[in-house]
């Protein structure tokens, strides 16, 4: 397979998992999917000119900030209590998960809380009586 091969190739494959994602997301409602065209176009600049070695070392380089930011995960989740279904708002109150409700056929959660009165960071945070947020289930 010769370079041009392997880009069409890729770029089918990207556009056959993009229209997949769409139908696991049930974002297609109708028979007809229209994605927009791209036009890519090589250059082969210095720095757009990769050898085997520079691609390892980029990788290991890449590797390396994963590993941090994995680290840096483990220990917030070592520090914060299981809470995934919750939100901070401004003072670091809690806002817990209160129901959910269907608009346009999407799943949306609600999350509130009810501190908000006496909270001396109100005007930072809200304008109405309590603090609330929505969300798409994803």
């Amino acid at each position: 397979m010769n370079g041009r091969s392997r880009v069409r190739w890729a770029v089918r494959r990207v556009c056959t998992e993009f229209v997949g994602l769409c139908r696991e997301l049930k974002l297609l409602n109708g028979v007809i999917v229209a994605i927009d065209g791209s036009k890519f176009k090589a250059v082969n600049s210095r720095d757009k000119n990769f050898t085997r070695k520079s691609i390892k070392r980029r990788m290991k380089n890449l590797q390396g900030h994963i590993d941090r930011y994995m680290a840096v995960l483990d220990e917030a989740d070592k520090r914060e209590p299981e809470c995934h279904n919750e939100y901070r708002y401004p003072a670091g109150e809690r806002l817990t998960y209160k129901r959910s409700r269907e608009e346009k056929g999407r799943k949306l959660l609600v999350y509130r809380t009810f501190k908000c009165p006496g909270c001396p960071l109100k005007a930072q945070c809200t304008t109405g009586k309590d603090r609330r947020i929505e969300r798409w289930e994803h």
